[in-house]
This record gives C-alpha cells, sequence and structure tokens, in this order.
C-alpha cells in the first residue's frame, strides 16, 4: 500500500474515532449513569433525543460543504475548531458528574454530538476530496471501523475503567483523547486528485440555491421516498431495544464496569466485525440480497431471547 494512501487512511479512521467517542458515551454510557443515580426509565428514554443533531444535520450540512477557507484548508476549516470545542465539552463534563448537576451534563452530551455530528459532515467531504475513486471502498472501512473504535472506546473501555477512575476520570479521558486527535487535524495538509475550482470539477463550491434545487429534485421520485423510509425505520426497532437494555443490566444488579467491558466492548467488537463480514457481502452479492440476509440474521439473536422466555 503506498504511504501516502496509507496515510490517508490514518488520518480518517482518527477523525472518525473522535466523532465516535461522544455517541459511544451517550448510547452506553449515558444510561448506566443516570439509572445508578436514580433517573427513572421514561427519562433515560426520552435521553435518545440528544442523538437528534445526528439525524438533523444534513439541515446545515450544505453550509459546512459550501464554505471554508481554501488557505487553511476547506474542510480543516470547521475539523479543527470543532474538535477543539468537542475536546472543551468533554472536559467540562468531568465537572458535571453530580447528582445536582445532571441537566448541565445532558446539554453537554447534546453539544458534543452537534460538534462531532457537524464535523462529521466535514470529514465525509474531506474524504471524498482526498480519495481516489478506487480507494473509496477501503476509506468507507476507515469510516466505519473507526467511527466504531471510537465508540467502543467511550461506552465501552472506558465505562470500565471508571470503576478506577471514575465518571470524571472518563470525561478527561476523552477530552484527552479528541485533543490528542487534534495533532493529526492539526499537521495534515489537504490534497486533491483534481483541482477543485475547475469548471467540471464536483469540488467546486455550488451556490446554495444550486443545492437546495438538488436535495428537491432527489426526493421527489417515489423510489427516494421508499429509500428513505427504509434507511429511516432499518435500526428503529433495535435503537428503542438498546435505549433500554443498559438500564435493565443496572436494575438487575450488574456493575458498571461489566456492563462497559460486556456491552460496550465485546458488544461493539462484534459489531466491528458484522460491518466488516457485512461490507464483504454486499460486495459478492446483490445489494437487495445483501440486506435481505443480515436481516434475517438480525433478527435470530431476538428469537432466541423470545424462545428462551418462553421455554
Amino acid at each position: 500500500m503506498p504511504t501516502g494512501y496509507a496515510r490517508k487512511l490514518g488520518v480518517l479512521w482518527t477523525l472518525y474515532f473522535v466523532q465516535g467517542l461522544p455517541f459511544g458515551f451517550q448510547a452506553t454510557a449515558l444510561p448506566v449513569y443516570l439509572r445508578s443515580t436514580g433517573v427513572s426509565l421514561t427519562a433515560i428514554g426520552f435521553t435518545t433525543a440528544l442523538a437528534l443533531p445526528w439525524m438533523l444535520k444534513m439541515f446545515w450540512s450544505p453550509l459546512v460543504d459550501r464554505f471554508g477557507s481554501r488557505r487553511f484548508g476547506r474542510r480543516r476549516s470547521w475539523i479543527v475548531p470543532l474538535q477543539l470545542l468537542l475536546a472543551l465539552a468533554c472536559f467540562a463534563g468531568a465537572f458535571a458528574t453530580t447528582n445536582d448537576r445532571i441537566a448541565v451534563l445532558l446539554v453537554l452530551v447534546l453539544l458534543m454530538n452537534v460538534f462531532a455530528a457537524t464535523m462529521d459532515i466535514a470529514v465525509d467531504g474531506l474524504a471524498v476530496d482526498i480519495l481516489e475513486l478506487p480507494e473509496l471502498g477501503k476509506g468507507n472501512v476507515a469510516q466505519v471501523v473507526g467511527y466504531k473504535a471510537g465508540m467502543l472506546t467511550g461506552g465501552g473501555l472506558l465505562v470500565w475503567a471508571s470503576g478506577t477512575i471514575g465518571w470524571e476520570g472518563l470525561f478527561i479521558a476523552m477530552g484527552a483523547l479528541v485533543a490528542g486527535a487534534l495533532v493529526v487535524s492539526i499537521s495534515f495538509r489537504e490534497s486533491y486528485h483534481r483541482d477543485p475550482e475547475a469548471a467540471d470539477s464536483p469540488l467546486r463550491h455550488p451556490s446554495l440555491a444550486a443545492v437546495v434545487r438538488l436535495l428537491g429534485e432527489s426526493v421527489r421520485s417515489w423510489d427516494a421516498l421508499w429509500l428513505l423510509l427504509f434507511v429511516g425505520t432499518y435500526k428503529f426497532g433495535e435503537t428503542m431495544v438498546d435505549t433500554m437494555f443498559k438500564p435493565f443490566l443496572v436494575d438487575a444488579g450488574f456493575a458498571k464496569e461489566q456492563i462497559g467491558l460486556w456491552v460496550g466492548s465485546w458488544g461493539m467488537l462484534f459489531s466491528i466485525a458484522g460491518s466488516i463480514v457485512g461490507g464483504y457481502a454486499a460486495t459478492r452479492w446483490p445489494l437487495l440480497r445483501a440486506v435481505a440476509v443480515t436481516a434475517a440474521l438480525r433478527a435470530l439473536p431476538v428469537a432466541y431471547v423470545e424462545w428462551c422466555e418462553e421455554s
């Protein structure tokens, strides 16, 4: 593998890792923390709304894609300041881990998701800018594995370590990881395989009106609407169950260290393995067949649990 190619993948992996840290904390660690402090299950269920920036980012993504300093780096103009803000929000979380500051903690988690989701827009754009067409497949692997490695760390390993370092130490460790990755963002220089300002370049800045017009045209067909419906509902049930699974384990008497190790670490490792296998299947089978097979496999654990309960 060429050195430059490996470096590009390494940079992308690092940036996606950073984005996965706060979401991993919210998905695994936050429900455990809230339940251990006596927060009701109903209130914990509503905390899934803290992830709304990831679903709503499409509304401000045209602005992120449109504006940026070419001198500093079109994408780095967003990535570096957002990464700095994310690190500061993580460090601030260390001062909001007492029972009387839960509202402050929730606001900070929401801000972390805003910063990470907006940064994701710029990093996706960076990946398209710097990768050649044959490199996009492995770039996508770097994206998925890096993001899930961040979730594994923020929602697994650090939760397991919180038995020693405490919740304050968890946030400090998250902030330190994000701040350390700033070195990568600052030292990396954007380079393009095509001139961004060329008349026929897909990297050329479009007007905001052109972006809005293109989005409108994209959702007018029934095929596009069915695709949006499928993507929006494919993991809906799993997300609902996953949110309440960690509080269930807390109520069942499991320690936060055990939950972090089993669910946040080992569970995420199997998720990463599934992503790799799913990506391989998608390259060997027709896409709809790959989706149908993997969806059926996802149903097997649910069926097994149901069978165990009835037995």
